[in-house]
């Protein structure tokens, strides 16, 4: 593999790394975790560092993913959970369900938004009560 392509796919391993850890880590705690060489480890963090991606306690020897970070990636979990897509989403649950889908339009929290699922009307026309 090369050397730009392997340094990529650790960049992805150490995101994936803090996304579980949640919490500052050392070099050292790092490495022996992903299974990588120490000196390899310090040499990647210190370049997303210097590059303003990660914020370095260098009397703790400490690193964690800053804010740069997360506004760079912001625009991702924005997309997704955009009202285009939400819709587009309720859409294809309503086609493979075969039930009405609506949204209960009650405030988003979190990038989430509610939404009911229920039967179709019966044959005369009304509809099931909540809950059944």
């Amino acid at each position: 593999m090369a050397t730009a392509v392997k340094s990529a796919q650790r960049v992805l391993e150490l995101l994936e790394y803090f996304a579980e850890e949640r919490r500052p880590a050392a070099v050292g705690e790092i490495a022996q975790t992903l299974g990588w060489p120490q000196s390899s480890t310090s040499v990647l963090l210190k370049c997303l560092s210097e590059a303003g991606y990660f914020d370095q306690d260098a009397r703790r020897g400490m690193y964690v993913p800053n804010v740069r970070l997360a506004l760079a990636t912001a625009w991702i979990q924005e997309h997704l959970y955009s009202d285009s897509n939400l819709l587009r989403l309720l859409e294809q649950v309503k086609d493979r369900s075969g039930h009405t889908v609506s949204d209960r339009a009650t405030p988003r929290r979190a990038g989430c938004a509610a939404c009911t699922c229920c039967r179709p009307p019966a044959r005369d026309g009304s509809w099931p009560k909540r809950g059944r």
